[in-house]
């Protein structure tokens, strides 16, 4: 594997994700990650959206969302790691952010067909995990991999929330305070 591109490895690490191989690839990207000087090469942004995409194929689609964000870094002018971020959000139930990340990917190149394909899914996988008698298939159960599905999505908000001015943030925490009956975003 060490005389094969990232490019090559990438390529090899998308037919195993087609064949419902997750797992492999995570090992794979789990040494290539480890190796420094690997890290420096042509390619790794795609070797980490590769990676994103099986952790999304596992059903753990904040990790996913991680991977995207570091792709998208070392190179912003790749399109897939858009989709894998948007589509991470519709798995979480941030339809907004996730179409901001679709209009990025389309912006990029990225067909409308491939982005209508993972909305759907991300839809798809959302409405099934907020079903509230719903027993979710091992692939879409959050708790399964040890995520605190609703301690994540308050930290999002939160993030959201850090970006916004003193006046957006006002409305926003009232919004907030008004729709949550649990009462997570506390007043000042």
């Amino acid at each position: 594997m060490n005389n094969q591109t990232l490019f090559e490895i990438a390529r090899e690490c998308g037919r195993l994700r087609y064949h419902k191989d997750p797992e492999s690839v995570i090992q794979i990207t789990d040494k290539i990650i480890g190796s420094p000087e690997r890290k420096q090469e042509a390619g790794f942004e795609r070797i980490l959206c590769t990676r994103g995409g099986a952790l999304r194929q596992m059903g753990k689609s904040i990790e996913a969302l991680k991977c995207a964000e570091e792709s998208i870094k070392l190179n912003d002018k790749y399109s897939p790691p858009y989709v894998l971020a948007g589509a991470c959000c519709f798995d979480l139930g941030l339809r907004e952010e996730g179409g901001k990340y679709f209009n990025e990917a389309q912006s990029r190149g990225m067909p409308p067909k491939e982005i209508a394909k993972n909305k759907k899914s991300g839809k798809i996988r959302w409405e099934r995990a907020s079903q509230k008698n719903f027993k979710a298939p091992a692939r879409y159960s959050y708790e399964d991999y040890g995520v605190d599905f609703e301690h994540e999505l308050q930290k999002i908000e939160l993030k959201r929330a850090e970006e916004l001015t003193n006046e957006e943030l006002d409305d926003y925490r009232g919004s907030i305070e008004s729709s949550n009956e649990d009462g997570w975003f506390y007043k000042d």
